[in-house]
């Protein structure tokens, strides 16, 4: 229950970190030569990211939520590795990449955290998930 507690805003963190670190690099006047090539990458990040924020918003249990930070870890890691590959042609700066990878760290740390939670729940989750007169979670 206090993980879930501390989820969301957790959550909010991670995809206002990663958001950040996007806007770092964002079009000033012209665009990077790599642009069309970057932007799926970065709007799938941020897509996944935001269902990270939604499911935690509406307390979406944690197999869905374990699910989600696997698949924006996975868009993430596609956006970092674009970004090391490409970033110095492409205009990225290098503090941008550093960013990004900070974010990553944090967001595998709460999805390990998550994840964790399944094979063996707290006692406390599994009386509240039976209890006929919970209200819920």
């Amino acid at each position: 229950m206090a993980l879930r507690r501390g989820l969301v805003p957790a959550i909010a963190i991670a995809v206002a970190a990663m958001t950040d670190a996007f806007a770092q690099f964002a079009p000033q006047v012209a665009k990077p030569p790599c642009w069309d090539d970057f932007m799926p990458l970065r709007d799938e990040a941020q897509k996944r990211a935001t269902a990270i924020s939604v499911a935690g918003k509406r307390k979406a249990d944690s197999k869905e939520i374990c699910e989600l930070f696997g698949r924006f870890a996975e868009a993430e890691a596609k956006v970092i590795q674009f970004i090391e590959a490409n970033g110095q042609w492409c205009g990225i700066p290098p503090e941008a990449l550093s960013q990004m990878k900070r974010s990553q760290s944090k967001a595998n740390e709460m999805r390990k955290s998550v994840c964790a939670m399944l094979p063996n729940p707290p006692k406390r989750m599994r009386i509240a998930a039976f209890s006929p007169d919970f209200a819920g979670w």
